[in-house]
């Protein structure tokens, strides 16, 4: 079972270059974003708006490896979970008796090491930025 959205890892030119370009494998993620909003026209059918805020990702899968060359096999690790902004822009649908249809995109920042497993400690290889758009949906109702 997949926990929270699924990226692909690759590497493109690390810093130590000894890994090169290659695909690491992929981590599951969970981005829970807070937003502040500010509802164009919250009193009619058709309620567009924009929002702001802050995500925490929590990083549910860090176990990467090297897939290939002198390496293939060590170990990779995500080094830390990240913190980053968020933009939004959305539209609820009012309809009767309290029911809403809404419909939602974000754009998240996301930031963190990449790490490789050297007889010396952990080691940063390169940087993950992945920052993704995220859509979504949803139904709701008002008591």
């Amino acid at each position: 079972m997949e926990l929270g959205p699924r990226h692909n890892v690759s590497i493109q030119g690390d810093a130590l270059a000894t890994v090169g370009n290659q695909d690491l494998g992929s981590v599951n993620l969970l981005p829970p974003t807070l937003t502040a909003q500010w509802h164009f026209n919250p009193d009619q059918m058709i309620d567009p708006y924009v929002g702001a805020g802050i995500n925490y990702t929590y990083m549910l899968d860090r176990n990467l490896k090297v897939g290939k060359g002198a390496l293939a096999g060590t170990k990779i690790k995500i080094d830390s979970d990240s913190w980053g902004w968020a933009a939004q822009a959305g539209v609820d649908i009012n309809l009767k008796d309290g029911w809403s249809i809404n419909a939602d995109v974000k754009y998240v920042t996301l930031d963190t090491s990449v790490k490789l497993k050297t007889a010396a400690g952990w080691t940063k290889i390169d940087s993950l930025d992945i920052d993704p758009w995220v859509v979504g949906i949803g139904i709701g109702k008002k008591f």
